[in-house]
């Protein structure tokens, strides 16, 4: 059951990373996107938690583990970075 709360959580956050960088982009002012991806960048920081906690518990290995927190990383720079530009 457990398992499945994190999973689910976790569906949950990913797609409200990319939803929130889309409605983002299509907002009429730059103060409104970086609103946006402030959300996604949010959600982001939830789905790392959520991998810690799935990997803790051994529901992943710890190299996806490393793996998915370097590609979180990543994006989150990439987020961070969009945003600045603004």
């Amino acid at each position: 059951m457990e398992a499945f709360a994190i999973s689910d959580q976790l569906r949950r956050a990913v797609v409200s990373i990319s939803v929130n960088i889309a409605e983002g982009s299509g907002s009429s002012s730059s103060k409104d996107f970086a609103n946006y991806l402030s959300i996604a960048l949010k959600s982001l920081h939830a789905v790392v938690s959520l991998l810690a906690v799935a990997h803790k518990n051994s529901y992943i290995s710890e190299a996806s583990y490393m793996q998915l927190y370097g590609s979180a990383e990543i994006l989150a720079k990439r987020i961070q970075a969009l945003k600045n530009s603004l």
